[in-house]
């Protein structure tokens, strides 16, 4: 059983050809319509970090010109549902903040599809609820929901953690090794590199970094007030 990759994406494009037919439209449908979701998804989530409708927009305006989000949504490949699964998480997740005592349904089945759409996403995203909750979560009812719902989740993802995608790693490795024809590193240096790599792309294609060191010498002057409020604070730590 190949289990590098999530299976999601991969059920998901063998449903859309089991009905349309084997052609490119069917193939590349569900991620399509994941991207069409994600756009309403990352407005809806702009909307609860920044109230104004402009910020919002703002928003969908670099996400439509992003190259990676172009070339993402025309494959059949896992990235572009996982990408509306991510952003739907974290409106999930601040939705349970704003209301301790709502139900945690929606924010376990979307971390669950998270997980078996992207691990990588899925793991790095909790990394982030976890610093979260350790430095601003106060509130022991909501502290409790959250520890269940992570219970929950890692009780619908655990077993297939354990029974493929761990057991597979020398797989991986000889894998990556045939196809790129040199020795595969999995070490420090070699994700430290990988880290960068991503970074730098980030940096081209999505969001310039030097913005944000103008956003703080802007923010540094006395006569500019930015209140941080507790979905902005979700929204950076993310």
């Amino acid at each position: 059983v190949w289990a590098y990759h999530p299976w999601l994406g991969m059920y998901c494009s063998a449903i859309s050809i089991w009905l349309f037919g084997q052609t490119t439209f069917a193939a590349v449908f569900p991620t399509g319509v994941a991207g069409v979701f994600s756009i309403l998804g990352l407005y809806h989530l702009s909307r609860k970090v920044y109230p104004k409708a402009g910020m919002a927009r703002l928003a969908i305006i670099f996400y439509l010109l992003s190259v990676p989000f172009t070339l993402y949504m025309r494959t059949s490949r896992y990235l572009g549902i996982s990408i509306f699964l991510s952003i739907l998480t974290v409106i999930c997740f601040i939705s349970l903040l704003k209301n301790s005592r709502g139900p945690i349904t929606w924010f376990c089945v979307s971390s669950i599809l998270l997980f078996y759409s992207m691990y990588s996403q899925f793991f790095g995203m909790f990394v982030g609820f976890f610093l979260y909750t350790v430095f601003f979560v106060r509130s022991r009812l909501l502290i409790k929901k959250l520890l269940k719902a992570c219970l929950i989740i890692a009780i619908a993802t655990f077993p297939w953690f354990l029974k493929y995608f761990m057991a597979i790693q020398g797989k991986i490795e000889s894998s990556y090794t045939a196809t790129l024809g040199e020795v595969y590193e999995h070490s420090f240096s070699a994700s430290l590199g990988s880290l960068i790599a991503f970074l730098a792309e980030i940096n081209s294609y999505f969001f310039p970094f030097l913005l944000i060191l103008i956003w703080i010498l802007v923010t540094s002057f006395k006569w500019i007030s930015f209140e941080l409020t507790e979905d902005k604070k979700v929204f950076f730590f993310i």
